[in-house]
């Protein structure tokens, strides 16, 4: 059995803290939140990889503010504000660590996600799955999630929930069936379904 060698926190924005953090970090952001879970998902298997244990922390404004004031920093850039936010995740107690919000503002209520998977429906393998975060037919935020980006099925179901957690999710819907891939016969880019448990309609969107 390997020994852990030290735990990490790392900080985990949900989707409208990394939304206000893409709208001023420039190139430093990613261009979606689909890709910045996978990202973080990286971080945490590298790390795992060199034997520490992750803890992931929920982004709390508050809490970082007050650290601000009293360590002395005043990050400006998107750079010092990534740094400052690195150096207050480490100094905080397993007490203080939050768990995901069940609706961050400015949410008035958890949405729903939706969970399909694509590929060859023969052999069954899956190529991709899309998660698609939804308040009825309204869809707010969408992503493929591909499997050649993560070493294992195991990997991308990590990432595909941690994506949900992103939103306040409490109600998934998954597609028993494997699908083959669809894409929209108007402009032919990829799109996603949405599913209501309780109406049993089934549509499908362009992937944000």
């Amino acid at each position: 059995m390997k020994r852990i060698k030290q735990t990490v926190h790392i900080c985990f924005l949900q989707y409208p803290d990394w939304k206000a953090w893409q709208a001023g970090a420039g190139g430093l952001a990613n261009e979606s939140y689909g890709g910045y879970i996978v990202d973080l998902c990286h971080l945490r298997e590298a790390l795992q990889s060199r034997r520490c244990r992750i803890k992931l922390a929920t982004f709390d404004a508050k809490s970082f503010r007050d650290y601000l004031a009293t360590s002395g920093l005043n990050p400006g850039t998107p750079e010092e504000i990534s740094v400052a936010r690195a150096k207050w995740v480490e100094t905080l107690r397993y007490d203080q660590i939050v768990a995901p919000k069940d609706a961050p503002c400015p949410y008035p209520e958890a949405p729903t996600a939706t969970l399909s998977g694509y590929g060859d429906t023969e052999t069954q393998m899956i190529d991709y799955a899309t998660v698609a975060i939804h308040w009825m037919s309204q869809v707010e935020d969408s992503h493929q999630f591909n499997r050649e980006d993560f070493e294992s099925p195991d990997q991308m179901t990590d990432a595909l929930m941690l994506y949900t957690l992103g939103f306040g999710v409490k109600q998934i819907f998954q597609l028993s069936e494997l699908l083959e891939p669809e894409t929209c016969p108007c402009c032919g880019k990829a799109t996603v379904r949405i599913f209501d448990g309780e109406d049993e309609w089934l549509t499908s969107h362009l992937i944000h």
